[in-house]
């Protein structure tokens, strides 16, 4: 299969919601351009920033569907499809294929893999059978999935065995592996970084493409960097990064970084609701106390509009 390298950044959108909990569909559309005016590449949907884990079936079939219909054409659609359950996973692939995804993603099995990497390339491998032809990447989370495993070798095996695989989301701070992936499958893999505070380490292990939930409401500073990387002004380009770091510092206060980020997106004018159980949601009190702590850092001034 012939790999479209992602140049820029994919933002992971959180699942918009009604006040009684259901999803909110109305919301997409505004969504959606919101990141296209701001030249965000994609949206990696239903991942771990949408609460994938948490709808149901239904629900992530409608937003990606949603998602497909409001993005085609201007922003590359990945559908996550990870599950506990590997027949949900091949009902959500066969479904992302028919509505025309760009592409699907899954993380590891949450519950009952065990350390051998011939498991997981065969998991991968069944799962991705289910929409051939779509191009498929592997979601490494070790924080959230609490698998550890030696990535490079994994790719070594996933190129020989999974017809459809064309790359990796790797949300993990291990940026001496990052560069040996970039070092040895930067020219057949799509490797998109996944830690939004690290993105300037990425840029120089050779990343050209990331994905991360920041992204929602901070596209410019993260597209400003990248540029003023790719330039040579490095001091502009980290000067940009300890202002991201800055805001994501803010995220243990407020309970992590979808409670956080979902917030954000009310205060910007994408009001996505609340987060959905066991997630708790913000008072009105440290909503108050939120827009405050950003308006203290210029936030407002940096946000995506």
């Amino acid at each position: 299969m012939i790999v479209e390298k992602t140049k820029g950044i994919i933002a992971a959108p959180y699942s918009p919601m009604k006040e009684d909990g259901s999803l909110n569909p109305e919301a997409v559309k505004g969504y959606a351009n919101l990141l296209i005016r701001n030249n965000v590449k994609g949206a990696f949907v239903c991942g771990s920033s949408g609460e994938g884990l948490s709808l149901t079936i239904s629900e992530r079939k409608e937003l990606a569907e949603l998602w497909v219909y409001h993005g085609r054409g201007n922003i590359k659609i990945i559908i996550h499809v990870g599950a506990t359950s590997i027949k949900d996973s091949q009902e959500l692939a066969e479904h992302a294929a028919t509505i025309g995804a760009s592409a699907i993603a899954a993380i590891e099995p949450i519950y009952y893999l065990g350390a051998w990497q011939e498991d997981l390339v065969k998991y991968y491998k069944e799962l991705s059978s289910a929409s051939p032809g779509l191009p498929f990447y592997s979601y490494y989370i070790p924080g959230l999935t609490h698998y550890q495993t030696d990535y490079v070798d994994f790719c070594e095996r996933a190129i020989r065995e999974i017809p459809d695989f064309v790359g990796v989301k790797y949300t993990n701070n291990n940026l001496f592996e990052f560069a040996q992936l970039i070092k040895q499958f930067g020219k057949q893999l799509d490797l998109l970084f996944g830690t939004d505070e690290l993105l300037i380490n990425a840029l120089a292990s050779g990343a050209v493409g990331a994905v991360g939930s920041t992204y929602n409401f901070l596209p410019s500073i993260y597209n400003d960097l990248m540029k003023y990387f790719y330039d040579g002004d490095i001091d502009k380009a980290r000067e940009l990064q300890i202002i991201s770091q800055n805001i994501i510092s803010l995220m243990p206060k407020y309970n992590g970084s979808i409670v956080f980020g979902k917030a954000i997106m009310k205060l910007i004018g994408i009001d996505c609701g609340p987060n959905r159980l066991p997630l708790r949601n913000l008072s009105g009190n440290e909503l108050s106390s939120l827009e405050k702590d950003l308006k203290d850092l210029n936030f407002f001034k940096m946000c995506a509009i």
